[in-house]
């Protein structure tokens, strides 16, 4: 079992990640191609139309989608990254704050 001191030191770490990366965005970049609904364009051949980029999210039970400007495609990956590092620290924040509370004597 880990002693209380270094348990109290990841959990600084951890603190100090998730303050670091609370700029988020929740939710999921996905690279969609397209067909149009004009006879005779080169996407019903197999040439769709793209790539274009959707932030897709679950709210209220209902998965969410908009669509991403390209001038705003590399800052909406770098805040979903961001959420997903946050979440992770979060997790493991708790796991400690978990450990000292109830297993560490």
């Amino acid at each position: 079992m880990a002693s209380k001191g270094l348990l109290i030191a990841q959990r600084n770490r951890q603190r100090q990640r998730l303050l670091r990366n609370l700029d988020v965005i929740v939710g999921t970049v996905v690279e969609t191609y397209l067909t149009c609904g004009r006879a005779g364009c080169r996407c019903h051949q197999g040439q769709k139309h793209g790539p274009y980029y959707l932030l897709t999210w679950s709210s209220g039970g209902r998965t969410r989608t908009r669509y991403i400007p390209r001038d705003k495609l590399e800052e909406v990956k770098r805040m979903t990254r961001r959420y997903q590092v946050a979440r992770d620290a979060l997790y493991k924040l708790g796991e400690l704050n978990r450990r000292l509370l109830l297993e560490v004597e």
